[in-house]
C-alpha cells in the first residue's frame, strides 16, 4: 500500500511539472507572437514609407526627363539664335 501511495505522489509531481512546462511554453509562445506582430507592424510601416518615397522619386524622375528634353532643345535654339545674331553683327560691321 505504501508503494501505491508513493507511485501516486510521483505521478502527481510529474503531472504538476508537465503543467508548469505547458504554462511556461504558452507564455513564451504568446510573448513571441506579440513581438512578431509588433515587428510586422513596424516593417509594414517602413514598407509604406518606402513605397511613398519610391513614388516620389519616380515622379521626380519623370519630371526631370521631361524638363531635360525641353531644356535640351531650348538650349540648342538659344545657341542658334546667338550664332545668327553674331553672324548678323559680323555682316553689319562689314
Amino acid at each position: 500500500m505504501d508503494f501505491d501511495l508513493v507511485f501516486e505522489v510521483l505521478i502527481c509531481v510529474f503531472v504538476l511539472i508537465l503543467l508548469i512546462c505547458i504554462v511556461i511554453t504558452q507564455k513564451n509562445t504568446t510573448s513571441l507572437r506579440t513581438k512578431a506582430n509588433s515587428n510586422s507592424n513596424y516593417l509594414y510601416s517602413k514598407l509604406q514609407i518606402a513605397k511613398q518615397e519610391n513614388l516620389l522619386l519616380m515622379q521626380k524622375n519623370v519630371l526631370a526627363e521631361n524638363l531635360s528634353s525641353v531644356l535640351f532643345t531650348r538650349f540648342f535654339d538659344i545657341i542658334k539664335q546667338i550664332l545668327s545674331l553674331q553672324k548678323f553683327i559680323f555682316e553689319e560691321s562689314q
